[in-house]
């Protein structure tokens, strides 16, 4: 069947329409089929609370990690310069729609092309509300760099691996997941991170990591690289999600139990997908079979809403668009 990911089977959980868009109707390569390719383009938005957690993960990312791979000094006022301008940079793209633009991809425009659900839509976008989004920036990288323990731990790496994926099999089912990093420090077993940017974390994402942790311990059985690893059980792992707003580190353990859990998640969630077509050829007819969500948060904050036209149920309480735990 189609891979599973811990991210899309969520999805389907909350609403299979938008599973189906982001699964099946989206394609990179799609250039001939107007529906498609309009469904391709709106997979790539995010809402601003969205926007600006992927903007702090992919500075972390792509920029300090890799400086700190190559042992390069790299300091939170680095940091900060570099957010400033994948900030601007972003704004400006989503405002101009430049998303639209055929020639433009995000493979080759990756400080830029990040488009914002709330131009998309028309929603008004206050100053205040883009105040916000840079505090909670410089507050997420500002906890990040003053966490001198774990920039310790990380400059002390033998290796680090940021944004990998993990690809391997559970009872037949292909499984994938892109841990934000992995630390190898020498002497001590695989260390994988999670980065998030909640105002109210409320969720936990324990199996998203656990997920994570039943790839690299394939990975490394099976393959030839980071062999000094290969020696350490998968109890032994260690887990971290870190909460950058809060400045909060929550270790997760890998026990049997949990592991066992874990994998009665994965073969149940690929069984579900696999009985709502997920290995089926793309048909937009298909979605008559699938179901649509009744929560008007999904719905708002949904890339798809002009192709769906779904009308849910209105609720007394009006969601808030800018809450970063919806996504």
């Amino acid at each position: 069947m189609k891979t599973f990911s811990f991210s899309g089977y969520r999805t389907f959980q909350k609403c299979q329409w938008q599973w189906y868009f982001t699964s099946k109707a989206k394609s990179g390569n799609v250039k001939n089929d107007p529906l498609r390719r309009e469904i391709t383009v709106l997979s790539h938005l995010r809402t601003l609370a969205a926007w600006r957690g992927q903007l702090v993960d992919d500075v972390i990312s792509f920029e300090v990690i890799q400086a700190f791979n190559r042992k390069q000094q790299f300091s939170l006022d680095d940091a900060l310069a570099i957010a400033h301008r994948y900030f601007e940079k972003r704004l400006n793209f989503s405002l101009n729609r430049k998303h639209w633009d055929i020639d433009n991809k995000k493979s080759y425009l990756k400080e830029e092309f990040s488009p914002l659900l709330e131009h998309e839509y028309r929603i008004p976008l206050s100053e205040e509300h883009l105040e916000t989004a840079w505090l909670e920036i410089e507050i997420a990288l500002t906890n990040f760099f003053q966490n001198e323990p774990f920039i310790d731990l990380l400059r002390a790496a033998e290796y680090l691996d940021e944004q990998k994926t993990l690809n391997f099999k559970i009872e037949g089912f292909s499984v994938i997941g892109t841990p934000d990093l992995i630390v190898y420090s020498k002497g001590q077993p695989p260390l994988i991170v999670d980065w998030k940017v909640h105002a109210e974390p409320v969720k936990r994402y324990n199996q998203q990591l656990l997920i994570y942790a039943l790839g690299l311990h394939f990975v490394l059985t099976q393959g030839n690289q980071r062999s000094n690893w290969k020696k350490f059980s998968l109890n032994d792992y260690q887990l971290i999600e870190y909460q950058l707003l809060k400045n909060d580190l929550r270790y997760y353990p890998v026990t049997e139990e949990y592991l066992d859990q874990i994998k009665e998640f994965i073969i149940e969630g690929a069984y579900n997908l696999q009985l709502a077509g997920a290995d089926d050829s793309y048909n937009f007819d298909a979605l008559k079979d699938l179901e649509q969500s009744d929560d008007p948060e999904n719905c708002l904050t949904c890339s798809f809403r002009k192709i769906c036209n779904h009308e849910y149920k209105p609720i007394e309480r009006q969601p808030n668009l800018f809450d970063s735990e919806h996504f």
